[in-house]
C-alpha cells in the first residue's frame, strides 16, 4: 500500500471519530436541554476532544489538517470585550415574578439568535482572544471554560482547589434579580460574596452554546470535514423522534 492509501485511510477513521464525537455532542446536547443542566460537564470533553491542542496531545479537528481552515461563528457578533470591567455572554438570563418574589432562569443563547447575531471568525479569535465574560480584571475565553469545566469541575476530571480554577469561577459575572412589588429587574455583577454555584449554572449554559455554536460549525462546512455525512439516513444519529438538538442539515 503505497503513501496515498495509508492518508485516505488515516482521514477515513478520523472522520468516524469525528462522527462518533458529532453524536456524543448532540446527545449530551439533547440531554441538557431536557433538564440536566451539568451535562454541560461532557459537552466540554467533546469540544476538548476536537478542539483543543496542547504540546502533549494533537486535537481531532487539527489532525484532519481542518480547525485552523474552518470559520467559527461567534455568538457575540466579534464584539470585542477585552476592556470590559463586567461582561457576560453565552448565557440568557430571563427573571419572572413568583410566588415569593422573582425567579430567575439561565439558558444558552437559542441558535436563531445565533445565527441572527453570528460573526465568522478565525479560530484563535473564536476560542481565545475574544472573551465571553469579564470580571474582578479576569478574561475567561471559551477555552477557558472548556478546560474548567473538562478538566476541573467533573467532565473528565475533578480539581476543585486548582487556583486558576478557583479564580475565574469567583470572577463570573453574577444576576441577582429582584421584584419590589412594582419593578420586575436584575442586577449584574461581581457580588461581595460569590455564589459558586449560581456561577457553574452560568458557566453550564455558556457551554450549551459553544456547543451549538461548534454544531454549527460542523454542519455548515461538512464539504470540508466529512462529505458523505451529509447522506446519513434521518433516522440516523437521534435518540429520539424528533430532533432534539437546533439545526436543519438539508
Amino acid at each position: 500500500m503505497d503513501n496515498g492509501d495509508d492518508s485516505g485511510l488515516h482521514l477515513s477513521r478520523l472522520r468516524l471519530r469525528l462522527r462518533e464525537q458529532i453524536t456524543n455532542l448532540e446527545v449530551s446536547a439533547a440531554r441538557y436541554d431536557a433538564g440536566w443542566p451539568a451535562e454541560a460537564n461532557r459537552l466540554a470533553v467533546c469540544v476538548r476532544v476536537l478542539v483543543h491542542d496542547t504540546s502533549m496531545s494533537t486535537s481531532l479537528l487539527k489532525q484532519m489538517a481542518a480547525k485552523d481552515q474552518m470559520r467559527w461563528i461567534d455568538s457575540n457578533g466579534g464584539l470585542d470585550a477585552r476592556n470590559s470591567v463586567a461582561f457576560s455572554s453565552l448565557a440568557v438570563f430571563r427573571v419572572t415574578i413568583a410566588e415569593n418574589g422573582a425567579d430567575l432562569r439561565i439558558l444558552p443563547v437559542e441558535q436563531s439568535e445565533i445565527l441572527t447575531r453570528g460573526r465568522l471568525l478565525a479560530f484563535e479569535a473564536w476560542w481565545k482572544t475574544l472573551p465571553i465574560m469579564t470580571g474582578n480584571g479576569e478574561r475567561i475565553s471559551r477555552s477557558d471554560v472548556v478546560d474548567m469545566l473538562a478538566n476541573q469541575d467533573g467532565g473528565a476530571h475533578v480539581d476543585l482547589e486548582k487556583e486558576k480554577f478557583v479564580r475565574l469561577l469567583r470572577s463570573v459575572p453574577q444576576v441577582a434579580p429582584f421584584f419590589d412589588g412594582e419593578e420586575l429587574g436584575m442586577g449584574v455583577g461581581i457580588p461581595t460574596v460569590a455564589d459558586d454555584e449560581l456561577a457553574r449554572t452560568i458557566l453550564w449554559a455558556a457551554m450549551r452554546t459553544i456547543a451549538e455554536e461548534v454544531w454549527l460549525g460542523w454542519n455548515n462546512q461538512l464539504d470540508l470535514l466529512d462529505p458523505g455525512w451529509r447522506e446519513r439516513p434521518k433516522t440516523g444519529g437521534r435518540i429520539g423522534p424528533d430532533d432534539f438538538i437546533s439545526g436543519i442539515r438539508d
